[in-house]
């Protein structure tokens, strides 16, 4: 793993060297103290707790229609934020 966190939706050492035209959608930090945080339309836009060393069900919807994005982790919803 590159980073000590795990990331979802884009791991950075894998896609660091996309084109220019390529943008951020979203990026989802699970630290090793049960904390988390989500890059969606900006930096630590959310944070949130989560059972470190338990499966979790991560969730996110796009809407293209509406240009709304909507991160939830077990059901509840974490973060909305307009995607584009």
């Amino acid at each position: 793993m590159c980073h000590q966190e795990m990331e979802l939706i884009l791991i950075r050492c894998r896609f660091s060297r996309l084109p220019a035209l390529f943008v951020w959608g979203m990026q989802v930090f699970f630290d090793q103290n049960g904390q988390g945080s989500i890059d969606g339309n900006g930096q630590s836009a959310a944070t949130f707790t989560y059972a470190y060393n338990a499966w979790l069900h991560p969730e996110v919807i796009v809407n293209l229609n509406t240009d709304w994005a909507e991160f939830y982790l077990d059901g509840t919803l974490v973060h909305g934020w307009q995607w584009s």
